[in-house]
């Protein structure tokens, strides 16, 4: 996440979800990483199927692997703390990102 940019970190204040897809699902998870959720129905445009987990965060049944979190901690990546040069001089003129750091509460696999 951006720092504020994609309005994200009241979504992942509390819970979130890892999820992994078969090349089958690109094109609809291209869609969806493309498309801003506030202005279009990105379910009905890609068909996949939500539903929520323990924690109350959705997740999507075309997933072949889930790793539920829960938030433990969401602290902003600082460009002087990456130790790698090579990668800190690519960080250097981007927006700075929050990291999300959870505990695993629950792993679904088909």
């Amino acid at each position: 996440d951006v720092l504020g940019s994609r309005g994200l970190g009241d979504v992942y204040k509390e819970a979130y979800t890892l999820s992994f897809y078969s090349e089958n699902f690109k094109e609809a998870l291209e869609y969806c990483n493309k498309n801003s959720g506030t202005s279009l129905e990105k379910i009905k445009a890609t068909r996949l199927h939500p539903f929520s987990l323990p924690s109350g965060t959705q997740a999507f049944k075309e997933a072949w692997l889930i790793i539920e979190c829960r938030t433990l901690a969401i602290p902003v990546l600082n460009p002087d703390t990456i130790y790698n040069p090579e990668v800190k001089a690519e960080w250097k003129n981007k927006p700075i990102h929050k990291l999300y750091i959870g505990e695993i509460l629950n792993v679904w696999m088909k």
